[in-house]
């Protein structure tokens, strides 16, 4: 199951994960977790995964950035946006069973109308969005990536939240992980396809030339399968987004912990598009414009995450710890 590194596909770009048995949460995932590729619009199962889902743009709310949007989606009057609903507080799916909610899926609702252009929000496995925008089945890609080197081969990203990733276990656990290097001969729970993924592969490998056991990596395709396994004890350890283990740990009133000190905290969370279309610049405006008028920051408070935001939005950040 694991992936090529050099592949722009392979790394998830975002930590991610949530969700445990008994909790309504975990209803909420498993009802929506499909994990399968966009459809193709204007398909009978696009409609169907658009309902619900669907922000028509109001002409009134349009800023500057409209302007920028290329003719080729202003043409097409509707951006297909793929997101990994199966990560709270960032995206998940509602109680209905269809609706896609969270703070990532309002901020691209909100980008859509600085845009003036139609937002089409779609469920996708995460390891299928970089693939969808290189192919044409989704225009935008909202799933807390990374920008890493190889990703930015097919795509370019726009930053918009900085969210470090962190260690995990159950409350009951007795173990203890303060970082990476601790983990040889733990069984770690991970999404499949993501950074993370690559990072715990890289720490293997430093752990057997010490002489040491193999990090064994136990890759999972959804965060709630991640986190059950912790729970169950599958798993030794988790790894995954800071603020989806704090919610999680939230809305489990306390049954998982968090291990060590945040890891990558100065990487930033990027929003996706397909490489040179322009549409990351008409991205980034309208994110300058939110954070100048408030809209941005009230969305992320909404959803309790305040201290995840930053105060300008770039095109293909890699991570600077001096930002």
């Amino acid at each position: 199951m694991s992936r090529q590194k050099s592949s722009p596909t392979s790394s998830k770009i975002r930590p991610l994960a949530l969700a445990a048995a008994g909790i309504a949460i975990a209803m909420t995932l498993s009802a929506c977790s499909s994990s399968t590729a966009p459809a193709a619009a204007g398909s009978a199962s696009a409609k169907a995964a658009a309902s619900g889902n669907s922000s028509p743009a109001d002409p009134s709310m349009a800023g500057e950035a409209a302007k920028l949007v290329p003719k080729q989606f202003k043409d097409k009057g509707t951006l297909i946006v793929g997101l990994d609903a199966s990560t709270p507080p960032g995206e998940y799916v509602d109680k209905d069973g269809k609706t896609i909610v969270g703070y990532q899926a309002d901020l691209i609702k909100a980008i859509g109308q600085k845009l003036g252009i139609d937002m089409q929000l779609e469920n996708a496995g995460f390891d299928t969005i970089i693939p969808g925008l290189a192919s044409g089945r989704i225009d935008v890609g909202q799933a807390g990536m990374y920008a890493k080197p190889a990703r930015m081969q097919v795509a370019d990203f726009i930053s918009y939240a900085l969210i470090g990733s962190t260690l995990f276990t159950s409350s009951s656990s007795s173990k203890t992980y303060n970082g990476l290097a601790d983990l040889c001969g733990a069984g770690v729970a991970v999404q499949l396809g993501t950074s993370l993924q690559t990072q715990l592969e890289e720490q293997s490998k430093k752990c057997t030339a010490a002489g040491k056991p193999a990090v064994n990596i136990l890759t999972f395709g959804n965060g709630s399968d991640e986190v059950l396994a912790v729970g169950s004890g599958r798993a030794d350890v988790g790894f995954d987004s800071q603020e989806t283990i704090s919610y999680l740990i939230k809305q489990t009133n306390g049954q998982y912990k968090m291990q060590g000190a945040p890891i990558d905290a100065t990487v930033p969370s990027s929003i996706a598009v397909a490489k040179a279309t322009g549409l990351d610049k008409a991205i980034q405006k309208a994110l300058e414009e939110m954070m100048a008028d408030g809209s941005y920051q009230k969305i992320f408070d909404k959803w309790g995450v305040s201290s995840i935001t930053i105060k300008q939005p770039a095109i293909n950040d890699t991570g600077n710890p001096a930002s």
